[in-house]
């Protein structure tokens, strides 16, 4: 067989047409055979081994088996079921020659990123601890958010990855950028939610008016840009630098964040900070309501007065043992309040397991706790007398005159100081409308010559009849009827079905001496109501006094005094 160098030069020489074969075969030094076989082939000799057996075919019907149940089973797996012993090298090439057979193909598409569209999140740790206070040292994640089409960067280390702080971060970095995407797309982060949003995250996704897009389990090309952008911070960020707390560390990174923005992306053509303006154009305003981005407690504050956020205690006030308290925390910020109030603010720790204390909190402890030792010291003796008060203050208090001596007066028949004692009594029972109108029903019944027994039911009746009237206002109102009608403000044209003549029977009540069931409308029960009346009973049935529209005077008048005998003795 020739080499690469005869084939190329016989095709030259026989190409001038000036040498034969075999003279050409004399010019390159090879057989006349060799000419032929060069000049009939168009493409360049290549060597080709001839096909022998491998050492790992004795063990592919055993892969394939493999595959076939599992098609995603690593090399190194086979090679373990299997029992392979030779090269770990020559088995992986020959798995992965066989494994696209068994495995369907997993393609990925090019992306087109409309500006203002979409910003990939991720968190990032950083590989070495920093101080983070009291002598502790931790890696606190970093909330990477990448714009998918300007590739601009934004980013801030946070004290969890607890979903207030994810929440307060992401909305700390769109208050930096003053506009809001379409779109925040995450990775299946726990303090984000697995498969769909949690509900925090749901109710700040509709705050803002932006959808919060879960990937799928093993789908890391779908964000790839800010995995390569938490690559760039390990490789350009990170190396040669020193922080003595997450604050210097954010610090440094807002002080870097505008050299990474202005390299040049041959994928965008442009730089990320030039063309972040087109991609912030495209998004939205801050909305006018600030979302709930912070961490939320209440409970009764008990007698050591600290309270627990996260994995931290913070003292409050110990004035407001007891009380129910609210607690809230951003990322920098711990506040305690009562009904509206700061009683207790101090700046969020970092490190684990602390007890954040205010001096001033431990001055007031000690001072009610040494008021309180006082109080129990010069608690009164329970042999000491209690001072009995004169009952007669009372009497001054509310302007009552008993009079000196209760026996009856000689010549009008009222007791001294009367008026006064049935205010007072009225009062007492909680019957005003006695008050109101006991003294001129006492003129009425003196002019007419009743008795005791006949004052004293005309007093009675007036207070019932206006408590069965309040009853039923109170009855209205608590229906919820549109209005009130009397039976003589009823207008009949609106409900022409409705009987005038029977209506008007039953406003009589005689149905009630009659002893008949009666069945009003219910449109027509809605506009009017019947109060008690003890003026013309029935003298049949004295337990059922007649009804009579409201509006009718409640008040006994001569000709009533005149037949209240009758009515009281039931003849």
């Amino acid at each position: 067989m020739s080499n690469l160098d005869d084939w190329a030069e016989i095709r030259h020489l026989f190409s001038t047409g000036k040498h034969s074969k075999r003279e050409i075969g004399r010019i390159v030094g090879v057989s006349r055979g060799t000419v032929e076989r060069a000049l009939e082939s168009d493409r360049a000799p290549k060597y080709q081994r001839a096909p022998g057996v491998s050492s790992f075919d004795a063990f592919a019907p055993r892969v394939r088996e493999l595959l076939v149940k599992t098609p995603t089973m690593p090399a190194a797996t086979l090679a373990e079921r299997v029992g392979w012993s030779g090269s770990a090298s020559l088995f992986r090439a020959k798995v992965a020659a066989i494994r696209p057979e068994y495995a369907p193909p997993d393609p990925a598409d090019r992306l087109v990123h409309e500006p203002g569209f979409q910003v990939q999140c991720d968190l990032w740790f950083p590989h070495d601890p920093l101080p983070v206070g009291e002598g502790q040292t931790d890696t606190p994640p970093v909330l990477v958010m990448t714009s998918a089409f300007s590739g601009f960067i934004q980013a801030r280390m946070l004290p969890s990855r607890t979903t207030p702080d994810l929440l307060g971060g992401m909305w700390t970095l769109l208050q930096d950028a003053q506009a809001v995407p379409s779109r925040l797309l995450w990775d299946n982060e726990s303090g984000i939610g697995r498969r769909r949003p949690t509900e925090p995250v749901a109710a700040f996704a509709g705050s803002l008016g932006l959808e919060v897009k879960l990937l799928p389990p093993r789908d890391p090309e779908s964000k790839g840009m800010v995995e390569r952008m938490n690559r760039f911070f390990r490789q350009r960020f990170m190396p040669g630098r020193d922080f003595r707390s997450p604050g210097d560390f954010n610090g440094q990174l807002e002080d870097w964040l505008p050299t990474a923005n202005h390299r040049y992306s041959r994928s965008r053509h442009g730089r990320p900070d030039e063309l972040i303006v087109l991609d912030r154009e495209r998004m939205r305003e801050l909305p006018p309501v600030t979302p709930d981005t912070v961490f939320r407690n209440a409970g009764r504050l008990p007698r050591d007065y600290y309270v627990r956020v996260f994995s931290n205690d913070y003292s409050v006030d110990p004035s407001f043992i007891g009380r129910i308290v609210d607690v809230t925390a951003d990322l920098d910020t711990v506040r305690v309040t009562h009904d509206g109030v700061i009683i207790a603010t101090h700046v969020r720790a970092w490190a684990r397991h602390l007890v954040v204390t205010d001096p001033a909190h431990v001055a007031r402890a000690a001072e009610m706790r040494r008021d309180f030792r006082t109080q129990r010291v010069r608690r009164p003796e329970p042999e000491e007398a209690v001072q009995i008060r004169d009952l007669a203050a009372y009497d001054e208090i509310f302007g009552i005159d008993l009079g000196q001596d209760p026996a009856r007066a000689a010549g009008d028949g009222v007791m001294t100081g009367t008026p006064s004692q049935i205010e007072y009594y009225a009062r007492a029972l909680r019957a005003p409308r006695i008050s109101d109108g006991f003294r001129r029903l006492g003129d009425q019944a003196r002019d007419a010559g009743g008795s005791h027994e006949e004052y004293l039911a005309a007093v009675l009746s007036r207070e019932v009849s206006e408590r069965e009237a309040s009853g039923a206002a109170t009855r209205i109102k608590a229906a919820r009827f549109p209005a009130h009608k009397d039976l003589e403000e009823f207008n009949f044209d609106h409900q022409p079905s409705a009987d005038r003549n029977l209506i008007a029977h039953l406003g009589t009540s005689v149905f009630l001496s009659e002893a008949k069931n009666v069945v009003s409308d219910a449109g027509i029960r809605d506009e009017f109501q019947w109060l008690l009346s003890v003026e013309d009973a029935d003298p049949a049935d004295t337990g059922h006094p007649r009804r009579r529209p409201r509006g009718s005077a409640h008040g006994m008048t001569e000709q009533g005094w005149g037949k209240l005998p009758q009515l009281l003795s039931g003849s």
